[in-house]
């Protein structure tokens, strides 16, 4: 058999203690430190050597209360960190989640320790890739000035593939490990994108409310064109053929009364009389019918002349005295309203005439502000409660058609103290300087003009 080598121990060291000991006794004889000492000083090194004894007792306690501190400070952040209402990601350069907050977890619908390692651009909605690389372009070029967040709006994407909308913001820094990171803050805005979705069909509703509005407008004024083509034909209908029929059939009595004036006919002349009268009644109510169908003065552009006239056709069948104040001229170029308020004073007056119970009335007009035309009828006679009016009334239907004419009709009226209808018109009034040369119509403004109907 082979014999083993023996073991080579480990030579001592060049300088054991015994050796160092002596050496640092040396050292001290020669810098004179090894001078006897005194009791005094050995009192006094005593009391020094107890000093830092206390002094490093205190100073641990502080660096103990420092270190208590510093772990309470860490666990506020952590927990703000982990708890805060914002998704906060660092991204590594290359993209890589390396930290996320529990916010994060779960607006995005995993772990973090899921998450971790992952791609970001793994939850970014396709359609919005270019969104996030082009944010990315704009850091990194701008990575050598001082870095400021830059933000977008775009979808990422939950676990199950359900994308959602949020606001990112992102910066460029570096690390306490002196890397470069990205620090991501992601806000979700389901909330906010229903908001603007709801904003945006209002909107919308609030376009074709306006649409419809003007296309009611349109319709009423077709209405009022209608109404009056028909009142036309009825009037041209009762002045062309009815009077002139119903004047010759007089014409024919009265020649039949002639005749039969002679001996041996006299029982055919009261006839003819009385049937001759009322076909004179009949042209008269038809005379007054085609009047009333369509007024000459409507034909001119003041309205002012046909009100004036309304009111005085008022107090000959009616007895209702009507006093017209206020405007001079009222000129509106548009026959359509011209018709429209001409119709609807008429049907307030003769509200006046059947419930009013009243012989006077006063018919107020006043422009303001230029494309305003206000005309208020004011009578003192029994008044009505406004509330009982019934939705399909003749003052509903006026109110419909003047609101679908851009205007508005209020009524103030109550039991025993009479009414006050007030009218708000749109129109577009010609003022003295847009007339003709000459300026003989002028709008007398300092005072109002006080006439009566009819005079």
């Amino acid at each position: 058999m082979t014999a083993r080598k023996p073991v080579r121990k480990p030579a001592a060291p060049a300088r054991d203690t015994a050796k160092l000991r002596q050496q640092a006794e040396l050292l001290m004889d020669k810098s004179g430190m090894s001078q006897p000492v005194t009791p005094e000083a050995t009192e006094q090194l005593l009391h020094e050597l107890q000093v830092h004894q206390v002094e490093l007792k205190m100073q641990n306690d502080e660096l103990r209360c420092t270190q208590r501190a510093l772990e309470a400070s860490r666990d506020d952040y952590v927990e703000l960190y982990d708890l805060a209402p914002v998704a906060y990601c660092t991204l590594e350069e290359t993209g890589l989640i390396r930290q996320t907050n529990l916010t994060a977890a779960t607006l995005l619908g995993l772990g973090r320790s899921k998450l971790v390692g992952k791609p970001f651009t793994r939850f970014i909605f396709k359609d919005d890739q270019d969104i996030w690389y082009t944010l990315r372009q704009n850091l990194v070029a701008s990575a050598k000035q001082p870095s400021h967040p830059k933000s977008c709006e775009l979808r990422l994407l939950r676990s199950g593939g359900e994308p959602f909308w949020v606001h990112l913001s992102a910066i460029y820094v570096r690390s306490a490990q002196d890397a470069t990171v990205w620090r991501v803050t992601l806000s979700d805005l389901t909330e906010t994108q229903a908001a603007r979705q709801l904003s945006d069909a209002n909107a919308q509703l609030e376009t074709l409310a306006v649409k419809q509005n003007m296309q009611l407008r349109e319709l009423s004024t077709q209405l009022v064109h209608a109404e009056q083509r028909e009142r036309e034909r009825i009037y041209e209908l009762l002045h062309d053929e009815v009077q002139p029929l119903l004047v010759a059939a007089r014409l024919t009595l009265i020649n039949l009364g002639a005749h039969t004036r002679r001996p041996g006919c006299g029982c055919c002349q009261p006839v003819a009389v009385k049937a001759s009268d009322q076909i004179g009644q009949v042209i008269q109510i038809a005379s007054n019918l085609s009047r009333n169908l369509n007024p000459p003065q409507l034909y001119q552009r003041d309205l002012l002349l046909a009100l004036a006239s309304l009111g005085q056709w008022i107090k000959t069948h009616h007895n209702l005295n009507v006093e017209l104040t206020g405007e001079a001229v009222i000129e509106i170029t548009d026959g359509a309203l011209r018709r429209l308020y001409f119709n609807v004073v008429r049907e307030l007056l003769m509200n006046v005439v059947k419930y009013a119970h009243t012989a006077h009335a006063t018919l107020h007009t006043a422009i303001l502000d230029d494309d305003r035309l206000h005309i208020t009828l004011t009578d003192h006679g029994t008044g009505f409660d406004t509330d009982a009016v019934i939705t399909g009334t003749g003052l509903a239907a006026m109110t419909q058609r003047l609101h679908m004419a851009g205007g508005s009709l209020q009524i103030v009226s109550s039991p025993g103290h009479g009414t006050i209808a007030t009218l708000s018109l749109p129109l577009t009034p010609v003022r003295p300087h847009e007339r003709g040369p000459g300026g003989a119509e002028r709008r007398k403004q300092a005072t109002p003009i006080q006439k009566e109907s009819g005079c």
